[in-house]
């Protein structure tokens, strides 16, 4: 065998551990959080709307989503004003939702200023 085709052999051969390790990877994260890769784990099937409550205003019915669409939103802006939207809503305590709300502000700003420069 060639010095050359030893070479190819043997990057195939690293590919596919490196493929099988990432895989097994994978299969753990799945097993471990069942539950995040269920679709509807948030939703009631008998209702209409498959938008979680925490999502959808109590007074007027605005849903998040629909607020981010008609303002055409950045991600970042978009990710901010869900998690503060819901902070209440969601988790007992809403510190958890505001903190990820003020990281997205803050990768916001610094993609305008990135922009800019």
């Amino acid at each position: 065998m060639k010095k050359k085709e030893l070479i190819n052999v043997l990057k195939n051969m690293a590919i596919k551990e490196n493929i099988k390790a990432l895989w097994e990877n994978i299969k753990a994260m799945m097993k471990k959080s069942k539950y995040y890769y269920e679709k509807d784990r948030n939703l009631d099937p008998n209702k209409k709307s498959n938008t979680p409550d925490y999502y959808t205003g109590k007074v007027y019915g605005y849903k998040a989503f629909d607020i981010i669409e008609d303002y055409n939103l950045s991600y970042n802006c978009a990710s901010a004003l869900a998690y503060i939207l819901r902070n209440r809503n969601k988790h007992k305590s809403p510190v958890e939702c505001l903190q990820k709300a003020i990281d997205h502000l803050n990768n916001e700003i610094d993609c305008i200023n990135r922009n800019q420069q």
